[in-house]
Formats: structure tokens, sequence, C-alpha cells
């Protein structure tokens, strides 16, 4: 039966053990509504306003302040225990495999490729189109009509959100001041936009593609691909894109040891407020 623990600030509800918002100095269990433990957790999200797990049935369970949704359970209460993830109609979301969060949102991976978001939607960080909060999960559209589909993987960070698809390309969609989108713009974008790299020529962009790893955070994002190199992109002032400068970047730049030497050997990235940190075989490196 594996269960999930929390520990540190309570402020947000984030622990999910119950309603007191003291400073949890040791590990509590999360709960469900009925004070039972959450049982079957097949992984763990931790966020600044809320957590998420998903579980063994597919599931997906939130927790946490809740004023725009976050929770994704259809309310905006606050919730100090766990509440299923639910769609439109009041329905639980089925067949999640991951779920994301990182700010005031959140966003799962369904097993047939769906990308569904919920929460605050100021800056178009769920990706439907539209700039209105949700208290419950969205489907992650395209821009052109019809679903974002084919999707591996999914990224929450704190203004904008990001896929990786089968095909290996990366796309991402929200706030776009430091050009954490990727597409060679600073425009907000209310649907994904495909993350491109310069080409021969800066005016000739290509898609990044064989991305195996995306991560979104504050204002930049990262990716590893299946060349075992990663790549940055984004507001870049405290050097997180790894290209050796602190010049914000609106398409992805390979991380690089120094000037001419690419950064290796790499399998994972992870990125989230002013770094980011990426693994190649069992050694961390960070920027």
């Amino acid at each position: 039966l594996f269960r999930s623990w929390c520990w540190g600030s309570d402020a947000f509800l984030q622990i999910g053990d119950g309603p007191d918002v003291s400073l949890d100095k040791r590990a509590s269990q999360v709960r469900k509504s009925n004070g039972n433990p959450l049982t079957g957790v097949v992984g763990v999200e931790a966020g600044s306003f809320g957590s998420c797990v998903w579980d063994v049935n597919g599931a997906a369970w939130c927790w946490g302040k809740n004023v725009h949704g976050e929770v994704g359970d259809g309310t905006t209460i606050p919730r100090p225990r766990a509440r299923k993830v639910v769609t439109a109609d009041g329905t639980p979301l089925a067949n999640v495999t991951q779920v994301s969060v990182l700010g005031p949102f959140g966003c799962a991976r369904t097993s047939g490729g769906a990308a569904w978001c919920w929460g605050l939607n100021d800056v178009g960080r769920l990706g439907d189109g539209t700039t209105t909060d949700r208290d419950h999960a969205v489907r992650v559209k395209r821009a052109g009509g019809g679903f974002l589909q084919g999707v591996a993987e999914v990224s929450a960070g704190s203004l904008h959100g990001c896929a990786r698809l089968n095909d290996g390309t990366a796309w991402c969609w929200g706030y776009n001041y430091r050009g954490e989108l990727g597409d060679g713009t600073q425009t907000m974008r209310l649907f994904p936009v495909k993350v491109t790299r310069p080409g021969v020529t800066p005016f000739l962009p290509i898609a990044l593609s064989g991305v195996t790893s995306i991560s979104a955070g504050n204002g930049q994002t990262c990716a590893a691909t299946d060349a075992e190199r990663a790549f940055c992109w984004g507001w870049n002032e405290f050097g997180q894109v790894g290209d050796g400068t602190t010049v914000d970047r609106t398409r992805a730049r390979e991380v690089k040891y120094d000037a001419s030497t690419p950064f290796g050997f790499v399998t994972t990235v992870s990125t989230n407020q002013t770094l980011a940190c990426a693994m190649t075989g069992s050694i961390d490196w960070c920027w």
C-alpha cells in the first residue's frame, strides 16, 4: 500500500494531512477527505500552493490553497486533504499516468496521450485557448483545432506549461515574457507552440527534436534529447540556460561545459526557480 508523506511549511495546506497549518518538521501522511490515509500512490509532485499524486487506479489527487481551482476538484474551497481531480461534468479524471505541479496550476498526462490542466489561467497556463481559471481539468488544445495528442510527458511551470510528444517534439504554452516557450518570440500563447532551436542561420530555425525529457520552471524550460544532450531556453539572468551567457533565449540553446564543449551523456533534466540540473549516469550536474 504505497502512501505519500510530506513535510515543511503548511501555509497553503500543501502537506495534505489535515487542517493544521503549522510547520511540519517531520513527515506527515497525506490523507483523503474522510481522514483515511491515501494509498496506492504511484508518484507525487510538490508545488508552491498545493501538491498532487497519482495512484494505481489512474486517478489524480490534489490538495492545497485552491483559490484558483488548483486542486481541480470542481471547487475553489481550501482543501487540507487530498481530493480527486475531476473533469467538467464532475467525473474523476481517469487513466492518469503522470501529474506535474509547480505554481498555482497542475497538469496531467493520461494513457491515451492527452494533456489536461487545471487552476490559475491568467496567462494561458492551461493551454485551452482561454485565460479563464478552471476548477476542473480541461484538455490542452491545438491552435488549429482539436486537442494536443500523442503526449508522452507534461510539465507545469510557474507561468507556463510544456509537453513532450511521442514524435520527439516539444510544445509549450502560457506566459512568454522571457522566451520560455521557445518559439522565438516573447508573445503569450493560449495554445501550444512548437519549441525551436537556431538553425544554420538565425533566420532558419528548426524544431527541437528527439526530446526524451522536459521540465518547465520559473521563466525557463529545459529538455534532454536522444543524442544525450541538454537544451534550455527562456530566463537566463542567473545562467540557468547553461549556454555560457546571462542573455534570455527565445529558442532552445545547447547546454555546454565551456564555449566549445557540449554537455553530454544527459538522461534527464529538471529546472525550478533559478537553476537547472541534469543527470548523466549516476551523477547530477547543475547550473
